[in-house]
């Protein structure tokens, strides 16, 4: 079966909004705090580039967590095991980012305001896009701009996310970074998803 369909399912973009919007609003709260605590306690403890990379693995698994836990579950009616979605995900954030504030923070020290939001932008967006497009590949969704939607998203969120933010206003900074990646990547989803129906009758789910 690879009928297209004739509209965006609207029910299925506004879960997608509101549970990738919550998640990343509470996931990002996680992700600032461990990211700047535990990465500074390790940085005393030990070096500036093994606290980089435990900040940077921290910050990119558990916003990674956020925003894919609800998206992740809503995929499954789509041939896509949830665990995948969001542990490969979560893994592969980790990963990159972890080994990218090692070497960074172990060169600078720590993140300038212009460059922080940049790097982590292209970084998460990439990785997890890049992530994303092969589990939607493996079940037959064939959206190459997805990559691409992904490094947008986070580069409006983050953008966002740095703009408002300040002291007293971190849950508008995060709602506004929540609001900005769930919209994004909600509608582009909703989107590939009218253009072409995954072979879900073929495909076996694992969780």
């Amino acid at each position: 079966m690879n009928d297209r369909n004739a509209e965006i399912d609207w029910g299925f973009v506004l879960q997608w909004l509101v549970s990738c919007g919550i998640g990343v609003t509470i996931g990002g709260m996680l992700a600032f705090m461990s990211m700047w605590t535990a990465g500074e306690a390790v940085m005393n403890a030990t070096n500036d580039a093994f606290g980089g990379l435990v900040a940077g693995a921290l910050f990119g698994g558990l916003l990674t967590l956020g925003a894919n836990i609800g998206p992740g579950f809503l995929m499954r009616r789509h041939g896509i095991s949830p665990t995948r979605w969001i542990l490969y995900g979560m893994a592969a954030a980790g990963v990159v980012l972890g080994v990218a504030f090692g070497i960074l923070f172990s060169l600078f020290e720590t993140l300038d305001d212009s460059t922080g939001p940049i790097l982590l932008a292209l970084l998460l967006g990439l990785t997890i896009g890049l992530v994303q497009w092969a589990l939607l590949r493996q079940a037959g969704i064939q959206v190459n701009e997805w990559p691409v939607i992904s490094v947008l998203a986070y580069m409006l969120a983050m953008g966002l996310s740095f703009r408002l933010g300040g002291e007293g206003r971190e849950w508008l900074s995060l709602g506004a970074m929540g609001l900005a990646l769930s919209l994004v990547t909600g509608l582009g989803m909703g989107w590939a998803l009218r253009r072409q129906t995954p072979m879900t009758s073929s495909v076996n789910v694992t969780s």
